[in-house]
Formats: structure tokens, sequence, C-alpha cells
């Protein structure tokens, strides 16, 4: 059987305000994996994760795979937003304003320890980053709000985005790309996404090549997955996730994409 892997925050691993564990409801991945008819060998999504982390595990796979584990014949990255920030504290990298909820999470997935520690760590609320490290938290939230600083950002991972495009076209290793929680210039989550989203899209991106392996990549209208979903009527949860009907319907959405650009091949 043919193998996938995912990568990308807590829209690609599933989220304890969406899914109903008796029910035995799976995010888009799972879904996806199923049309493909694929098997899933690895998923190291974790809720709040921001995209250096996201990029950082591609790149460790990469690098795995170039020693000699075995590639994926297929690579998912769902990348999250410009805004996310991750600090080394207390011996791990924690994401700054992720709420720990460890035993429902293993609930869920029946992870074994080791893999649930690697995959759904725990993260640091506001109030426990401030406690912990006042004058990197307050630093870290002026940064955010100064709109010019989050365009830098926003070029700078666009462009790692790219690179990491170019080297799995580099290996011949199949992949898609999309936007999970905000597109580049995302109308939907300006317009009815209470966050600092606005300030993104003052400097136009150079429009790069992704040889369609980038899902509306450019685009305003559909250009992440939670804003699909509110666009198609969606409501959205108290945490911006998308209940688990507009998974399963996004899922045939990347596999109807995935299947008319023929990118299961290279």
């Amino acid at each position: 059987m043919k193998t996938i892997y995912f990568a990308g925050d807590s829209h690609t691993s599933g989220t304890m305000d969406v899914l109903n564990i008796e029910l035995k409801e799976c995010p888009y991945s799972t879904h996806l994996a199923n049309l493909l008819g694929y098997k899933i060998i690895g998923n190291t999504a974790r809720g709040g994760a921001g995209n250096d982390r996201i990029l950082n595990h591609v790149k460790e796979l990469i690098w795995e795979c170039k020693r000699g584990k075995p590639w994926p014949d297929f690579i998912v990255v769902a990348f999250s937003e410009p805004t996310r920030f991750e600090w080394f504290i207390n011996g791990e990298t924690q994401t700054v304003g992720l709420a720990r909820n460890d035993e429902d999470w293993q609930m869920l997935y029946d992870y074994t320890e080791e893999t649930f520690a690697q995959t759904h760590g725990p993260g640091l609320t506001w109030t426990e980053a401030t406690e912990l490290w006042p004058e990197r938290s307050k630093y870290t939230s002026d940064y955010l709000a100064d709109s010019l600083r989050l365009e830098g950002i926003r070029h700078h991972q666009h462009n790692q985005m790219f690179n990491l495009h170019c080297e799995l076209m580099y290996n011949r290793i199949p992949h898609l790309f999309f936007n999970a929680h905000v597109g580049f210039d995302d109308r939907i989550a300006e317009e009815k996404r209470n966050c600092n989203f606005k300030l993104l899209g003052s400097i136009p991106l150079i429009e790069f090549g992704w040889s369609n392996r980038f899902w509306n990549v450019y685009e305003r209208e559909d250009s992440s997955f939670v804003s699909w979903a509110q666009a198609r009527g969606y409501e959205l949860t108290p945490g911006y996730h998308v209940p688990n009907q507009g998974a399963i319907e996004f899922a045939h959405v990347l596999h109807d994409y995935i299947v008319e650009h023929g990118l299961l091949e290279i």
C-alpha cells in the first residue's frame, strides 16, 4: 500500500471541540488518506503549531529519508498562519497560546506515550507564558501588533514554503500544500474572524510557480480550509475550527484537486 505523511496544526491533527470520540469522527487528513487509499505513516500536526514548526518537521523528514528512511509516496502540508510563535522553554519547544488537553487526545487517537509526546506536546496559554517569561511575552505580543513586522514574517515564510516545494520537486516526492487557517491574502479571514489578519497583505507577494502543488495559493476567496468552510456556511467553533462534516467535504475537495492535476506522480 502506498503511504502518505501529514504536517500541520490542529486542523490536520484533529481537535476535541470538533470531533466526537463515540462517533469515531476523524480530521480531514484521515478522510483524505482513505479516499486516496494511502496508509498514513506520519502525522506530525499539533494544535496551535506555527509555520516554523511545520516546516521544520517536514525538513526533518527529508533529512531522515535522505539517510535511509523510506520516503512517503505523498506529502500533505497544511500551513497555519504567520502570527504563531514557539518558545524553547522548560526543556522543550512549546507553542505560545496553546491550552493542554492531553487526556482527551490520548483517548481519541490511542497513541503510545512516545508518539503522543512527539506530535501533541503541551503548549502555553498567554497567562502561563507571561508568568514564566513576562519580558518575552510582552515582546511577542508587541511584535504581533506591528503590521510591518507581520508582513516581513509573511514574506519570509512564503519564501521558506517555496524552498520546501522546490526541494520536494528535486527529490521527486509528490506533495500538496495548502493554508489551513488563513490564506496569504484572505478576504474571509479579514472580514469574518476577530484577529489581526487584516494587518497582512499591504505588500503584495511575488507569485511563484508551484506546479499546482499549492491549493488556491494566491486566491482571495477559498484561500484556506477555514475560509473555504465559512464561505459555504459552516459555523466555526469558538476555537475557529471547522465542524466534522466540513472536514469530510474538504477532504473530497482536496482529493478531486489532486486527481485533476495529477499530483500523485512527478
